[in-house]
């Protein structure tokens, strides 16, 4: 073989291949074809320095151990291995298809029409409703603002003030509409405004008429004010402030002073007399039957005095057990107006479950003259 000629490894097949060059040096051409020939180990190819010899005098890599030469793994990985081994991913299945219906034109063209049926009447009946919601909302604006205005406004059971005053007040007035009227505040309203109206209630009609009923109030009570008087009613209510001459009408409060006075306010006293006091012997009073009160004395509240009718003196004392003292005191006084109407006395209710009578004399005190001379505890002692 000539100088020229070399051996040459071509791939990774390993397959080898002979070139020789031409004398002249512009050809060349394959002289000899090895197929497959024998692999040689790294141990017969090794270099003089005992390194295995490679493909272009690069040191050849070192192959990998196989898996049977590789150490055995413990049991605890194996079982680690065995534990968590990643279990393959399930395919989803997919739906079943449904059979397909074996129904003939003629049915599937009926359950069409039925359906379009029942649309239709679905929608038909949304209609309506929306119909009837707008009907409704136009009727309820026509009645609030058009419909139903006020024709009349009639005033029944006023005796103290007239009926043009009730209806100036209340503040109702003719072409309002008699939905929209405030009637629930007629009552307070003529209750502040109108001190003698206790309450009034208001009555609407569709053709157009209201009704007023007035329920008044009467004085009961009168506390000296100055030259003139406060009327009270039985619930301390100021209804107006008058004469002095107008008190004899009424029940004076004795050494009382109310602070302040406004008609259709509660009256407020000052001093150690105090309105609950008051409203409470009032109502005991009243419940006794007791009428024809003439004067109250509340200065003291260990002797409270009453006169009745001007000539008959009840000595009460505390109010301690006044239902008791006043059913007493009611005997005692229809006795002595079968027996003499005009009899002048005075009636000791301070000793308890007891009501002594003592005769007086028109031209002295109450609360002083007492005749000794007619007075036997035999005869004019009751015991309750």
């Amino acid at each position: 073989m000539s100088e020229k000629e070399s051996k040459f490894n071509l791939g990774d097949n390993n397959e080898g291949y002979t070139r020789s060059d031409s004398p002249d040096g512009s050809n060349y051409s394959f002289d000899s074809f090895q197929s497959n020939p024998r692999r040689q180990s790294p141990r017969s190819a090794a270099a003089p320095n005992g390194k295995p010899k490679t493909r272009q005098g690069q040191p050849q890599k070192q192959k990998k151990p196989r898996s049977s030469q590789l150490p055995k793994p413990s049991v605890q990985r194996k079982e680690l291995n065995q534990r968590y081994t990643p279990q393959p991913a399930q395919r989803r299945q997919r739906p079943a298809e449904q059979p397909r219906s074996n129904a003939t034109r003629s049915e599937r063209n009926r359950r069409h029409s039925i359906q379009r049926r029942r649309q239709t009447q679905i929608k038909r009946w949304i209609s309506y409703v929306i119909i009837a919601l707008v009907v409704v909302g136009v009727m309820i604006a026509l009645s609030l603002t058009v419909l139903f205005p006020i024709n009349e406004i009639d005033v029944a059971g006023s005796g103290h003030y007239p009926n043009e005053q009730i209806i100036a007040a209340s503040g109702l007035e003719l072409g309002e509409n008699i939905i929209r009227c405030k009637a629930n505040q007629v009552s307070d309203t003529l209750a502040k405004s109108l001190p003698y109206v206790d309450h009034a209630e208001v009555k609407r009609s569709v053709s157009g008429k209201v009704t007023i009923t007035v329920t008044e109030t009467a004085g009961k009570y009168a506390v000296v004010y100055g030259e003139q008087c406060v009327i009270l009613n039985e619930a301390g209510k100021v209804l107006e402030i008058a004469s002095g001459e107008k008190a004899e009408q009424y029940a004076v409060v004795l050494h009382a002073t109310v602070e302040n006075p406004i008609p259709g306010t509660t009256a407020v006293f000052s001093g150690d007399i105090s309105l609950e006091k008051l409203l409470s012997l009032g109502n005991s009073l009243t419940a006794a039957s007791i009428d024809k009160v003439t004067t109250i004395d509340l200065s003291n509240m260990s002797d409270v005095i009453v006169t009745v009718d001007a000539r008959l003196t009840l000595q009460i004392g505390t109010l301690s057990g006044l239902d008791r003292k006043l059913a007493l005191a009611q005997r005692v006084i229809n006795r002595e107006n079968e027996l003499n109407p005009e009899q002048y006395g005075t009636i000791n209710l301070t000793v308890e479950g007891k009501a002594y009578f003592s005769e007086t004399k028109p031209d002295k005190d109450l609360n002083e003259g007492v005749d000794e001379s007619v007075t036997e505890p035999g005869d004019e002692n009751l015991v309750g």
